[in-house]
């Protein structure tokens, strides 16, 4: 689900997204902020801080999955929900 929907069917969410390019629409619900950066960097949030990560068309972009991984569970707060599609390529990719 883009970040824009999951903005209108939680307006009282803070949604953010990321994106190598800035190829985000130039129209999107006033909770949700787009930023150029990249996920394997290191995350600006305040660890504990995030309730749900959402990552898709990232399989072949991630080069350090162990590393995305540490990072979204660092950030993650006590009830955490991290999505990554493409499980089977994921867990190919980090060797399970």
């Amino acid at each position: 689900m883009p970040g824009h929907a999951v903005a209108d069917e939680y307006p009282g969410a803070e949604v953010i997204g990321i994106d190598l390019s800035p190829i985000q629409p130039t129209w999107v619900p006033p909770n949700v902020r787009f930023y150029v950066d990249d996920a394997e960097s290191e995350w600006d949030e305040r660890p504990d801080s995030i309730d749900f990560i959402h990552a898709r068309h990232i399989c072949m972009a991630i080069k350090n999955w162990p590393r995305l991984l540490e990072q979204a569970y660092k950030y993650e707060a006590s009830t955490p929900t991290t999505v990554f599609c493409y499980s089977v390529l994921l867990n190919s990719a980090i060797g399970r």
